[in-house]
């Protein structure tokens, strides 16, 4: 879970029978989130090893490797992480990885399979039902009431601590006698 306009950090893990020394994954990413440079980071699982990352058009490429062939350590848990920064429409927004591949020391690919994750974005998210308020003609020193329905569709309280014209409907009102 992140809250509009944070950063959150997202641990990529490998769960594996056989030795692996190298892995690479793309992850689509929602124009809501976006990948934040330079963070991706080995884990204690892949100390020793080298790791990339790239975005491009929305895609995040990810590259981890050893240049002497190194064995990812342990069966289970992490092998990178990195971070993603996240806009202010609230929803949740899935992480499918694929085209992975897994690679032994001999660059022998092995077999796998991934795992959806998702990042829930938590935020309130204002609606003003009408765009204009049209008030007709309306006799000097007459009330014309009208209505302006806002509604909350994010997933986090709204709280509106105030009201305000923009500048256009104030230069508006002050030419009026």
């Amino acid at each position: 879970m992140v809250q509009a306009n944070s950063v959150t950090t997202i641990s990529v893990s490998l769960n594996n029978s056989d030795p692996v020394s190298a892995f690479q994954l793309i992850i689509p990413l929602d124009k809501q989130i976006t990948y934040v440079d330079q963070s991706i980071a080995t884990t204690a699982r892949t100390a020793g090893h080298s790791i990339t990352a790239s975005v491009t058009n929305n895609v995040l490429k990810i590259y981890g490797y050893s240049l002497n062939n190194a064995v990812i350590g342990g069966n289970s848990g992490d092998v990178a992480t990195f971070s993603l920064k996240a806009s202010t429409n609230p929803g949740d927004y899935v992480l499918q990885p694929s085209e992975v591949v897994l690679s032994d020391v001999a660059g022998k690919e092995v077999a796998s399979s991934a795992i959806a994750g998702a990042v829930t974005l938590k935020a309130p998210y204002l609606v003003v039902q009408e765009n204009a308020i049209d008030l007709g003609r309306v006799p000097l020193n007459q009330a014309q009431p009208r209505g302006l329905t806002l509604s909350n569709t994010g997933n986090e309280e709204l709280i509106i601590d105030q009201a305000a014209f923009d500048a256009d409907a104030k230069a508006l009102l002050s030419k009026i006698p």
